[in-house]
């Protein structure tokens, strides 16, 4: 049974003052609790994953806890190796880059998830803007709902060496994410039919007065 109360979390903190709500969480019975709620629910829903999930759910709860918003680190660029000798932050990335993503666990239904390759449209100083990819599978594509359907490609391996496996280019899960979320380079499709269709594909979607106009 669920231990966190949402409704008495809420009721205390709407009645805290200004000034009571830059006061530190644990000073308060009600809150300190349910922060203790919320962590147990956590742990007993992470008992009933299989161990790849749980270990996943982990680790990315710990690069939070790093890089998040809360994090010792979050103004931190991420580094990488034996002596954090890699630096993806202060990369620019080019138009059609493909790159390993972690999405993360903290995310709601069927929002995309885990460590996947994906498409850089777009290279900030902070930020890249991608589209996901996700392996083909057997019936994966067909149990989506049409519209989805609809705004998905196929990246193949046979054509494209430094995709190991065929799978959607998902572009309606287009998306900015922080530059700490890289886990490595992985490649290019730069100046490929592929990343043309890509991009007509995004600009007839997301601004289709543009896209009838060309």
């Amino acid at each position: 049974m669920q231990k966190f109360n949402a409704k008495a979390l809420l009721s205390e903190f709407s009645k805290l003052s200004s000034s009571d709500k830059n006061k530190k969480a644990h000073s308060n019975k009600v809150i300190k609790q349910e922060i203790k709620n919320v962590l147990e629910d956590t742990k007993i829903a992470l008992y009933n994953q299989n161990r790849e999930y749980a270990v996943k759910y982990v680790l990315w709860q710990g690069l939070l806890n790093q890089y998040g918003i809360f994090g010792r680190k979050r103004n931190s660029k991420r580094a990488f190796g034996v002596n954090k000798e890699i630096n993806y932050y202060d990369e620019t990335f080019e138009h059609g880059d493909l790159v390993s993503i972690d999405f993360g666990t903290s995310n709601i239904d069927k929002e995309f998830s885990f460590t996947h390759t994906a498409i850089v449209i777009k290279s900030y100083t902070d930020f890249i803007v991608v589209v996901p990819t996700t392996s083909c599978k057997d019936g994966r594509l067909e149990t989506k709902p049409k519209d989805e359907q609809d705004d998905t490609l196929v990246i193949t391996s046979s054509d494209f060496s430094d995709v190991h496996s065929d799978s959607y280019i998902l572009i309606y899960q287009i998306r900015s994410v922080s530059k700490n979320r890289i886990q490595k380079k992985i490649g290019t499709i730069k100046g490929t039919p592929l990343l043309h269709r890509i991009d007509c594909k995004i600009v007839e979607i997301f601004a289709p007065s543009c896209y009838k106009e060309s």
